[in-house]
């Protein structure tokens, strides 16, 4: 009778073990939770959200809030503080950006060597998410998604974003060359789909 129930026993554990093993995926927790963005993200149609951004020109540091609308192709930020600058809009379309203020169209200075500048950071974290090379990711035991993907427009640029549980974008860095040089963190996040 022991040998019996023994044998059972150890037969059930490796049954266990096996179905456990099978079961595995070979991409991690984290590459899933990435995979699973990129697919939602690709599916977007457009975003709403609002976003404190910090843009650092290295001998200066400017700080404004805006309301972001739109998806990688085309939107606009309108700039809602500081007041001195409120109500200017930035508008993006077909990878052109221009911003406008009272119907003039102005420019907007590079934070990188390659013309990165604070009204290209959404459409370049968009399509980040979307199609640039995952460098890492880590997921917290909260549910908080960390990843860094390389631009695919520019290889000297990554953008680190960090996503909730219901994969909302909860904040983005973009670094050249491994010095940031802008941070948008977003509230009042909405994603429409396809």
């Amino acid at each position: 009778m022991h040998l019996k129930y023994g044998v059972q026993r150890i037969m059930a554990v490796l049954f266990c073990a096996l179905l456990t093993l099978c079961s595995c995926d070979s991409t991690s927790a984290p590459e899933r939770q990435v995979r699973n963005v990129r697919e939602q993200y690709e599916a977007m149609q457009s975003v709403t959200a609002t976003a404190e951004l910090t843009a650092d020109y290295g001998d200066r540091v400017y700080c404004y809030q805006a309301e972001l609308a739109g998806n990688a192709a085309s939107g606009s930020m309108t700039v809602l503080t500081p007041e001195n600058i409120a109500g200017t809009v930035l508008k993006w379309s077909d990878g052109e950006t221009r911003l406008e203020y009272d119907g003039i169209s102005l420019e907007t200075g590079p934070l990188t060597a390659s013309g990165l500048s604070p009204a290209d950071a959404f459409p370049a974290v968009l399509t980040a998410l979307t199609s640039g090379e995952l460098k890492e990711c880590s997921l917290s035991k909260e549910g908080i998604l960390s990843a860094v993907f390389q631009s695919p427009s520019d290889p000297s640029v990554t953008v680190n974003c960090t996503l909730d549980e219901q994969m909302v974008l909860l904040q983005a860095e973009l670094a050249e060359n491994g010095t940031r040089v802008l941070t948008m963190a977003f509230s009042d996040w909405n994603l429409f789909t396809i």
